[in-house]
């Protein structure tokens, strides 16, 4: 019985870690002429405005970051371009120009 009860709190736990999170991807491009932005860092940001996850994006322009529960936003940040700053939300795939 003891066993069971120890699955069923680690099934439990487990469960709420994956609901508790939200996956989101895009693709950074270049305001204007459109080109493909590689390592671009991608913050996801707390409401608190802690970084709770941090990913960069490929050689294709594209990332994918998987943002905790409670976060508000994703910040893009690649030297020699202005930062951008996106509030979460409902839609999971993203396009983001940056300047």
């Amino acid at each position: 019985m003891k066993k069971i009860l120890i699955f069923l709190a680690i099934a439990v736990f487990s469960l709420n870690l994956a609901v508790a999170q939200t996956n989101y991807k895009g693709k950074v491009k270049v305001k204007g002429n459109k080109s493909a932005v590689v390592g671009v860092t991608v913050n996801a940001v707390n409401s608190t405005g802690k970084v709770v996850a941090t990913t960069q994006t490929d050689s294709k322009g594209k990332f994918f970051i998987n943002v905790p529960a409670g976060s508000s936003r994703l910040e893009f940040r690649k030297t020699g371009l202005n930062p951008k700053t996106i509030n979460v939300g409902k839609k999971k795939k993203l396009k983001v120009k940056m300047m």
